[in-house]
């Protein structure tokens, strides 16, 4: 039953993020880096952020990726879908929270003629903080964002990177 549970609530929460809300302004693309202090690894990625409704409270939703390609004889990858909510909002800068779901991909090169599965798939609850900077002609912002995974792989992440806006 709970081998179903987070693929259920995955796809809840992507079909929830079709319907864009209004309080997050302006979508806008990232790209990152960053590193996994659980193992220092270092990580690249993407991510998107939009406006939708959760409940009635304005929020943003949040897909993004992760590869993890410099781990030796494994390729891991990351999925992430999170509902953040904007706490803070200043001179240009905002501070958001919030959380959701990851699925972990790992593909291992094994030994010829081993017996082990040569593929692991994780699930796991994020638990997501940023900080978005004001960029100077206001296309782009640099962003934070430290994030906390909770099984499947538990670890902590920061990443660095840049959103850049979609629309005038």
């Amino acid at each position: 039953m709970s081998r179903f549970l987070f693929p259920a609530l995955f796809a809840a929460l992507l079909l929830a993020s079709v319907a864009p809300g209004e309080a997050h302004s302006q979508p806008r693309i990232g790209v990152h880096t960053g590193l996994n202090f659980d193992g220092t690894d270092i990580l690249f990625g993407g991510q998107a952020q939009f406006g939708i409704d959760v409940g009635g409270r304005q929020a943003i939703g949040q897909v993004g990726f992760d590869i993890y390609p410099l781990i030796e004889d494994v390729f891991t990858s990351r999925i992430n879908g999170n509902v953040l909510f904007n706490l803070l909002s200043g001179v240009g800068s905002e501070i958001y929270g919030g959380g959701g779901l990851m699925i972990q991909m790992s593909r291992f090169d094994l030994p010829e003629g081993s017996n082990l599965d040569e593929t692991d798939t994780d699930f796991g609850i994020n638990l997501v903080a940023g900080l978005v900077l004001s960029g100077a002609d206001r296309r782009y912002r640099p962003f934070l964002e430290v994030n906390q995974t909770i099984g499947g792989g538990t670890d902590f992440a920061a990443r660095v990177g840049v959103f850049l806006k979609l629309t005038k």
